[in-house]
């Protein structure tokens, strides 16, 4: 069975849809700036959970290009 992020269970089964890889809990999890996890989706690939120093959430998907950058979420 196919596991969707956050972000991609929204866009593609709709808004309330429980995802199987639920990135605010993964998120909420690190501590800041220190630590990363990584994840598998169906919809965006391989990407990586960062916490800033600051406590803001910042994600990089592998798949998208050959250099990655983190991004906001």
């Amino acid at each position: 069975m196919a596991d969707f992020c956050t972000k991609c269970a929204e866009e593609m089964f709709g808004e309330g849809t429980t995802p199987e890889i639920d990135v605010t809990k993964e998120f909420e999890s690190l501590d800041p700036g220190t630590c990363y996890t990584g994840y598998l989706c169906e919809g965006c690939g391989l990407s990586v959970i960062g916490k800033t120093s600051e406590g803001d959430l910042k994600v990089i998907r592998m798949g998208e290009s050959d250099v990655s950058e983190w991004e906001n979420y």
